[in-house]
């Protein structure tokens, strides 16, 4: 291993380490005005390091093309950068910043809306969670896959606001920042999915209503054909269900997928289906089970498909941090909330270590700051 790699691993656990302790502390803070001024100097270190990126993460040379020349079709170098359209909201977006700023300003920009927003819905629920936790799933997933998919954790954090405004009843509200999301990245219309949950996980039969679901689901990312012959009916376009049908060399499957997750998964359909009472963190376990489970679809196909779970996924970043917060009572066995948020920390220091820097998914090593494009 050189030295720029260890540098750069060196670098992102710092800021990892740091950003964890630090929004940890700060949500404790009882006045609200000092409170969020902490959360925006928190976010601008943060940002800074995304903003002063230069082609760290696969997508990156991509976005500072589009960026520089305005040129959507993304022709780099001869060649083209994605085979997928640009929807309208990030076009207008980079089309306006690009007149205003600097490319790193840009960045910078992006990387703050998406984690801010994020933040923002920590605090709505800082007394009922391990803010710790949520605070270290939320830099070693979300924060770091932004740098690559830079686009999509922007509809991410904007979508799942919508997501909380939603969960508070102000359906409006959230319909309006599901919509943007959407011009954002066309993929973020799952979210729609949330205007009938409260329904499911609120119903007398809930448990029977939720396994219902979880188990169809498990069954479409299972049969993968039978769910891209939906997808065009309902589209009538053989090209959106080839994105669920196609095969390609992931070097993974579904089996070893759900054996990955199992740690996180299990433990969440204990909390899920030991709920006494009907509440917001009952719906958010759900939804986030129900993303995990979609998130596979990308185990065994080489497709932007694979991130349509992301949206319901990230929101393991509120779930385990009510998880850890918060004893598992199974009858007469209860499980100490210490031992949950070990576990659940664990998990994901471990996944971090693997996927970034052994495998360098998202190709996040070596870290490049900014330079002129050439």
């Amino acid at each position: 291993m050189n030295s720029i790699n260890e540098w750069s691993i060196f670098f992102y656990c710092s800021v990892i380490i740091f950003s964890t302790i630090t929004l940890g502390y700060v949500s404790k803070i009882s006045d609200k005005k000092r409170r969020y001024i902490a959360y925006i100097i928190l976010t601008i270190i943060t940002s800074l390091v995304a903003g002063f990126r230069d082609t760290t993460g696969t997508d990156s040379a991509m976005y500072k093309y589009m960026f520089i020349t305005n040129d959507y079709h993304l022709n780099i170098n001869g060649q083209i950068g994605r085979a997928v359209s640009v929807e309208k909201g990030y076009i207008f977006i980079n089309s306006l910043a690009r007149k205003i700023m600097p490319y790193s300003m840009f960045l910078f920009c992006i990387s703050f809306v998406t984690i801010y927003l994020l933040i923002l819905c920590i605090d709505r629920y800082r007394n009922d969670i391990n803010v710790y936790i949520a605070a270290l799933v939320l830099y070693t997933t979300i924060y770091l896959t932004s740098f690559n998919i830079m686009r999509q954790g922007l509809a991410i954090s904007i979508g799942l606001f919508g997501f909380f405004e939603y969960l508070n009843d102000k359906k409006i509200t959230a319909l309006v920042f599901i919509i943007v999301a959407i011009l954002i990245h066309t993929s973020a219309i799952i979210l729609l999915l949330i205007f009938g949950v409260k329904k499911i996980c609120n119903s007398k039969n809930s448990k029977i209503y939720m396994s219902v679901v979880l188990l169809i689901s498990v069954v479409l990312v299972r049969e993968r054909n039978l769910l891209g012959y939906i997808v065009e009916f309902v589209t009538r376009s053989d090209y959106y269900a080839g994105y669920f049908i196609r095969d390609a060399a992931t070097g993974s499957n579904l089996y070893k997928y759900f054996l990955r997750i199992s740690p996180v998964l299990c433990i969440a359909l204990l909390y899920l289906f030991n709920f006494k009472e009907n509440n917001n963190f009952k719906i958010i376990i759900f939804m986030m089970i129900l993303g995990y489970i979609l998130a596979g679809i990308g185990s065994e196909t080489d497709t932007q498909v694979g991130r349509i779970g992301l949206y319901f996924q990230t929101l393991d970043i509120y779930a385990t941090g009510y998880m850890s917060n918060t004893d598992l009572r199974i009858g007469k066995l209860i499980v100490d909330r210490k031992i949950i948020g070990l576990i659940i920390g664990l998990y994901f220091v471990i996944w971090f270590i693997y996927s970034i820097i052994i495998n360098n998914n998202g190709q996040l090593i070596p870290y490049i700051p900014f330079q002129s494009w050439r």
